[in-house]
């Protein structure tokens, strides 16, 4: 009923990854603008973090959209499984069914299709969803695909996404190496009064509302 009363098109304040609703402050226009780079650029590793709400699967999918004829990317929601089943699931995501059964042999045809998809000019990207719930063994599994290498550049991005806790379970002594390989960290904090605005206005303009 208040869509129509506001003359609104559509729900404004809708909790979905809408690129089009993106609202691109300072630091927002920064992490998108660092995060491109970062994949374009091979840089291997990067990070994004922010509390709840704050628009981080929205900016990836902005991202995305941007460098969709550029990536090939796997999207991992799901971190509460064993390395070999992330594995698995990384593949399938990928858009294809692994015939090994032990992590060697999956490996194996992980760095097979980064190879065809980088011979196609496609880059592969793996972006793992709240990192920070992932076991330390695992993030460990993720830094060891970031080793997959030709002469002269990585065969796979990698970005994490998480909220502030990913930076505490980054200074535990078995991930050192892990956080030594980001090569760059956004961080998403709570929009300031002005930013609010701006934001509130720019999300009912983008639903439709007028005046």
């Amino acid at each position: 009923m208040y869509l129509k009363f506001f003359k609104l098109k559509e729900e404004p304040f809708t909790t979905t990854s809408d690129p089009r609703f993106l609202f691109r402050g300072e630091a927002q226009q920064e992490a998108l603008d660092r995060l491109t780079t970062a994949i374009t650029k091979r840089q291997g590793i990067a990070a994004i973090v922010g509390e709840p709400g704050l628009g981080k699967s929205t900016l990836i999918r902005t991202m995305l959209t941007g460098l969709q004829d550029a990536v090939h990317f796997a999207w991992v929601f799901n971190t509460t499984m064993e390395s070999t089943d992330l594995l698995r699931y990384i593949c399938r995501d990928f858009g294809f069914m692994p015939k090994g059964e032990n992590k060697a042999d999956i490996l194996i045809e992980l760095y097979t299709f980064f190879i065809k998809a980088n011979n196609n000019n496609r880059i592969p990207l793996l972006i793992i969803d709240e990192a920070q719930n992932l076991d330390p063994k695992v993030l460990e599994e993720i830094r060891q695909l970031s080793n997959l290498e030709t002469v002269n550049k990585k065969l796979v991005q990698i970005i994490l996404s998480g909220q502030p806790q990913l930076d505490a379970y980054l200074d535990l002594p078995e991930l050192v190496q892990l956080k030594q390989r980001i090569s760059y960290k956004a961080v998403l904090n709570r929009l300031d009064f002005e930013d609010t605005v701006r934001y509130v206005h720019f999300r009912l303009e983008r639903a439709g509302a007028r005046g």
